[in-house]
Formats: C-alpha cells, structure tokens, sequence
C-alpha cells in the first residue's frame, strides 16, 4: 500500500534525479525500503496521526479521543483496535505524535 507521500520521490527516482538538500517522508515505490512512521495531518478535521504500516493512530484535538486502525484488514478505518493494543504500543504512538512536535 503506498499513500501520496510516495508521490514526489517516485516522480525524483523515475528521472533519475537526486536532492540532496530535500527531505522526503516517504521513498520511491520503486525502492524496497519502505518503512518507518508517517505523520499525517488533517487541519480541517483537526486530527495528527502517525502511519506505521500496518497500523494507523489518529488522534482528534475536535473530541480528545485516539484510534488505532490495521490499514490492512481494514484499510476504510471503520472499527478501530486501540481497545486491543498494549499499554506500550499505545504509547510508542503518543511518544512518535509528541516528536513531531518538538521538530
């Protein structure tokens, strides 16, 4: 599953062209190194989120509440299984949200 991250490093990699000055978040679809978190942001809905294939954590600053998703078995994120995840799971979510803060 590839997210339009993937957009811009696939177009780089394709006219085999190189930055070095830019930082992308995500790699080409080409590359076989797909991997590590991906911060997502929904100003209008007010939500920040962290994708960690295969999962998804979202969190709502509209109604203070966090949803977890496997992108995978449910990739519409209809049923979320934060009711299923560790204490320490959750947490590696909150602390990766809380980096992306402090950048």
């Amino acid at each position: 599953m590839h997210f339009q991250v993937d957009i811009i490093p696939t177009i780089f990699d394709l006219l085999d062209e190189s930055k070095k000055d830019t930082i992308f978040v995500e790699k080409s679809i080409f590359l076989n190194n797909i991997g590590g978190y991906v911060l997502k942001l929904q100003p209008y809905e007010k939500q920040i989120g962290i994708v960690n294939l295969p999962f998804k954590y979202r969190y709502s600053l509209k109604t203070n509440k966090e949803y977890v998703y496997n992108l995978e078995a449910d990739p519409l994120e209809n049923d979320s299984i934060i009711s299923t995840l560790g204490i320490n799971e959750l947490r590696e979510f909150r602390e990766q949200v809380e980096g992306f803060y402090e950048i």
